[in-house]
């Protein structure tokens, strides 16, 4: 099962919203197939960045970079299962890159379906999924 979704996520093309200036924002295709797993209750915006064990570490932060410079005033990223750590290193690397952002950090978790439990947990096994989610927000100025 692991396999087909990996290799959905190798022939799945990179996509996202056009940046300023004409060029694509580009999104993981691990990413991508992960989306498709979530529960409803979790977001899909472009804003939201979603880590597993599987993405591509420079292209997810090159996309929140450019996103936090051209799109909107915050990104939101995800780390799920096992991959917690990675989301916190790309907030973290983030966060140095840009220092003027503010981070907020909260925690959850909900019942993985088995093909999601796949691509996030170690062994597999459909189970509950932490997560932790990290605000990254541009100040606020007053424009008085």
């Amino acid at each position: 099962m692991a396999t087909a979704i990996s290799d959905q996520a190798k022939s799945a093309s990179s996509s996202g919203k056009p940046e300023k200036g004409g060029s694509v924002v580009p999104v993981d295709p691990a990413e991508q197939c992960v989306r498709r797993l979530l529960p409803k209750f979790l977001p899909r915006n472009v804003n939201h960045i979603y880590v597993i064990p599987t993405t591509n570490f420079k292209n997810q932060f090159d996309r929140a970079r450019s996103l936090l410079r051209n799109e909107g005033d915050y990104i939101i990223i995800h780390g799920l299962g096992v991959a917690v750590e990675k989301g916190i290193n790309l907030t973290l690397k983030i966060k140095n890159a840009l220092p003027e952002l503010s981070l907020t950090t909260q925690t959850s978790g909900f019942h993985a379906n088995e093909e999601l439990a796949l691509e996030v947990t170690a062994d597999g096994q459909a189970r509950y999924i932490n997560v932790v989610h990290m605000k990254l927000m541009k100040p606020v100025t007053d424009n008085v």
